[in-house]
């Protein structure tokens, strides 16, 4: 599926897109500079990581890897405190009380398998009655991905589903996933 590529200054249609999809996908999100900074950084800890872990028993299945925490590096910290980045997040919060956490993120090598969809939020509102999740609430957290291997269908390229950032439905298991799902592929 087409995704639409907002140009990075275009805060309004960005927010628009994130509000309306659950996601955006920023155009020169990153200057050359800084992807080629940030890939070498990934480079050298994917080749430590592969290394120390073989593809069939990476730490997300078969040759999926979790960089883990890397904000230590200057190659992450470039991209915590992006302007625009910081300007959408604050358009689409409507403030700018928030804070980074993670800056790690996930990588796929040739010859990685499908993943099952899944949320990277669980409910933690936990309502005795059931009447209301964090699905029903705006998001409490954006995760920003900054591909550090190049994405192709063969190694497992990153699935957003449309619109399902609201809903209180679950992801249906790899094996119930119709077929349509599997076509979102950025």
């Amino acid at each position: 599926m087409p995704f639409e590529l907002v140009p990075r200054g275009d805060v309004h249609r960005a927010v628009k897109v994130f509000h309306r999809y659950g996601f955006v996908a920023l155009e020169d999100g990153l200057s050359s500079e800084q992807l080629q900074v940030a890939r070498q950084g990934a480079d050298r800890v994917i080749a430590e990581q592969t290394t120390a872990l073989p593809q069939e028993k990476a730490n997300r299945g078969h040759a999926r890897y979790s960089f883990g925490p890397q904000h230590h590096h200057p190659e992450w910290t470039q991209l915590i405190e992006l302007p625009h980045l910081l300007t959408l997040l604050e358009a689409i919060w409507g403030s700018d009380g928030f804070h980074c956490s993670g800056a790690g993120g996930d990588y796929s090598l040739l010859g990685a398998r499908i993943q099952a969809l899944h949320s990277d939020m669980g409910d933690s509102l936990n309502d005795p009655d059931g009447r209301v999740t964090v699905f029903d609430l705006p998001t409490p957290f954006i995760v920003i991905n900054f591909p550090m291997v190049d994405f192709h269908r063969q190694n497992g390229a990153t699935r957003f589903v449309p619109c399902t950032h609201r809903t209180r439905l679950r992801p249906p298991s790899l094996e119930d996933e119709p077929q349509g799902m599997r076509e979102f592929i950025v």
